[in-house]
C-alpha cells in the first residue's frame, strides 16, 4: 500500500491513498531523529482502516518512523 505526501506548511502534510485525501501527517519535533504523526480524517473501525492504520492508538494516531 503506498501513500503519497503533500505538503502543506513545513513540517505537516496530506496524506493520499488511491488519490484520496485519508489523513494528515506533522512532523513533532525539530530535531533528529525526527519524530512523526499520522492522523486518519475519520475514526472508521478496525476493520475499514487502511494499513497500518489497523493498530492505532485510539483507532486515529499512530507514530510514523520516517517520511522518504
Amino acid at each position: 500500500m503506498t501513500y503519497g505526501l503533500i505538503q502543506l506548511a513545513p513540517r505537516a502534510y496530506d496524506l493520499f491513498l488511491h488519490g484520496e485525501v485519508v489523513g494528515s501527517v506533522v512532523r513533532n519535533s525539530s530535531y533528529q531523529p525526527y519524530t512523526w504523526t499520522a492522523e486518519l480524517l475519520e475514526d472508521v473501525p478496525p476493520a475499514r482502516r487502511p494499513a497500518p492504520f489497523t493498530t492505532a492508538e485510539s483507532g486515529r494516531i499512530i507514530p510514523v518512523d520516517a517520511i522518504a
